[in-house]
């Protein structure tokens, strides 16, 4: 550790994050810059794809943005191969289905096994 206010090497990857609120913040991210990796997800709001915002901060560099878009998240460059896309996926009976040519498969998704649980 190179730091022992916050936490370091953190990965967040690889997941689809949905979000049914409107008008809110839909990631809010507290993050060392230099030791965290957030890559290749799937994010979605079912409101419109432009219809969140990102509040962050960025520790090392004492940035803090609140309301952030998302073309100023990813132009901090933490962010990369993030997508913005509906995953076309419905959750049934704790199983997950997906639309074919569902983008989940661009960013090398693998759905958790049903009995840790996941909620229909």
């Amino acid at each position: 550790m190179h730091n022992i206010k916050w936490p370091e090497g953190n990965r967040i990857e690889k997941n689809i994050i949905v979000s049914t609120k409107t008008k809110n913040n839909l990631l809010q991210y507290l993050v060392p810059v230099d030791s965290t990796v957030i890559a290749d997800n799937l994010i979605w709001s079912t409101t419109g794809p432009g219809d969140f915002t990102i509040t962050y901060l960025l520790l090392e560099l004492n940035k803090k943005v609140n309301g952030g878009t998302w073309a100023q998240w990813t132009a901090e460059g933490v962010e990369q191969g993030t997508i913005l896309a509906d995953p076309c996926v419905t959750i049934s009976n704790k199983k997950m289905t997906t639309c074919p040519g569902s983008p989940i498969n661009d960013i090398g998704f693998v759905p958790l096994a049903t009995d840790i649980g996941l909620l229909p």
